[in-house]
């Protein structure tokens, strides 16, 4: 008898379970909260009242790079000729001055005043050259790039951007994803830089992606209809609602979709939901410590998505916006990625803006939101507003986990209050709480699935995905 999988969220990582799990012949039911699958990787098709044509925005600046081979040699497969290949251009805007992304000490010398490029290289020289009392390890993410930029950078750059973010400062957010995402400037490269040397050939980050011609989300959409081929029922606007536990097995669970209530028996389940609120489902009891007690939060984004009568505004995949009097964090253009995200001779700009879920921001009126945006980017030297056809905004409510000090032991308590269940797989960047990449969500998922398929459940639930202490762009595998 085919044994019963089911999974909650529709996103990377429980996307990819799935894929695995129906092509050995595994029952699996998928219980999505949104309209579409994809989760933080859907792509939103919104047609101009206008003119009728689509404009594709995703949620947030997505891109396809891994370090695995086989997991990028899959998509290849999968998608075919729906997948392009595109180089990664991306800037910083500050104080009316475009820098390069990463960090490029020409540019600083070149773009910033005389005086304030001599104190960040002074700063810098202090830190590399003599680290004395500041090569001590680093907690928090004001520390990290302190002992790794000097403080002038770190004010200059760092320390507005993380803020507007993470929602706190940097003083109290973990440097645990730091050293992943972040190139650090090597001092032999600065020398060559500004020597006008050779640089070296390995890179600091990735700067080929794969994309698909119709938005990020293509890639999920796609797997979405190859794994019903293979008999898995996806169950969109759904959302859990109970699991029923026998000694420390689930049993089943029940979930609400259309206004109704729904049951379904499962062997083993999956979750890549947010893991303070399986917690609270699998432990009830523990509901208060749960939902109030673990400080766990996620940072919600807030997407405002423009429609623009130009064939284009910028060269940049996007653009870092560092400075706090400014609403947005990065600014993109989805046709930088496919020409098929907006219709020929016109354009778009999405603008991610982090918040709180249901605070202010995430609240106010899309005209209100819209008239602060235009005067930030006219004040950024983007004037667009005699040209914009629309305007609408999409949000995303666990956006980012927030690595404040001391969430690790938070984590754990709360992977210890679901261990008991024996049939309980958690993963994902929800479900594990950790503030990974696209790929790294799908191999996440792929991971649960070969630990039902190898019978292998007493496994560790804090795999090691996600945890490298190295830059991650710097060893993706060719594209």
């Amino acid at each position: 008898m085919k044994k019963q999988v089911v999974i909650l969220g529709g996103g990377p990582s429980g996307l990819s379970a799935a894929w695995e799990l129906s092509n050995l012949g595994f029952n699996v039911t998928i219980i999505e909260k949104e309209s579409q699958v994809g989760g933080l990787c859907r792509t939103i098709t919104y047609q101009d009242i206008h003119t009728q044509q689509d404009f594709r925005f995703d949620l947030g600046g997505h891109r396809f790079i891994s370090r695995n081979k086989n997991l990028i040699q899959s998509i290849v497969d999968l998608m075919g000729d729906e997948l392009l290949c595109l180089e990664r251009k991306s800037a910083i805007r500050l104080h009316g001055k475009t820098y390069r992304y990463p960090l490029s000490f020409r540019d600083i010398a070149t773009k910033m005043s005389p005086g304030l490029s001599l104190r960040a290289m002074v700063d810098y020289l202090k830190i590399t050259l003599f680290p004395g009392r500041n090569s001590q390890a680093s907690r928090s993410f004001e520390s990290w790039v302190l002992q790794r930029f000097g403080r002038t950078l770190y004010e200059i750059f760092f320390e507005g951007y993380t803020k507007k973010v993470w929602g706190i400062h940097p003083n109290v957010l973990s440097a645990d994803w730091a050293v992943q995402r972040i190139p650090v400037l090597a001092f032999r490269d600065i020398i060559r830089e500004l020597t006008g040397g050779r640089k070296r050939k390995h890179e600091a980050y990735a700067k080929q992606f794969y994309y698909p011609k119709r938005g990020i989300g293509q890639i999920f959409e796609q797997i979405a209809g190859e794994i019903q081929q293979n008999g898995t029922i996806i169950h969109l606007n759904a959302k859990a609602r109970e699991v029923f536990i026998e000694n420390h097995v689930i049993k089943g669970l029940s979930f609400l979709k259309g206004g109704h209530q729904e049951t379904i028996d499962c062997d083993y389940l999956i979750s890549t939901i947010p893991l303070p609120e399986l917690a609270s489902m699998v432990a009830p009891n523990s509901r208060f410590k749960v939902m109030k007690g673990s400080g766990l939060r996620f940072r919600a984004v807030r997407f405002l998505n423009i429609l623009i009568d130009q064939p284009m505004i910028s060269q940049n995949t996007w653009t870092y916006v560092p400075e706090e009097r400014f609403i947005m964090t990065r600014i993109q253009e989805p046709k930088l990625r496919s020409p098929d995200n907006a219709p020929p001779g016109k354009t778009s700009l999405m603008l991610e803006i982090p918040c709180n879920y249901m605070d202010a921001t995430w609240c106010v009126d899309d005209k209100t939101l819209f008239e602060r945006v235009i005067k930030d980017l006219s004040a950024l030297g983007i004037h667009v507003g005699p040209h914009v056809m629309d305007y609408f905004s999409t949000y995303a409510r666990h956006g980012y986990p927030v690595y404040h000090l001391g969430y690790r032991e938070q984590v754990e308590g709360l992977l210890q209050q679901i261990a008991p269940c024996k049939n309980l797989i958690t993963t994902g960047r929800q479900g594990l709480f950790r503030y990974i990449f696209m790929d790294q969500a799908m191999l996440m998922g792929r991971h649960a699935a070969r630990r039902i398929i190898a019978g292998k459940l007493d496994e560790t639930q804090s795999e090691e995905i996600g945890l490298e202490n190295e830059l991650f762009e710097g060893e993706v595998a060719s594209l």
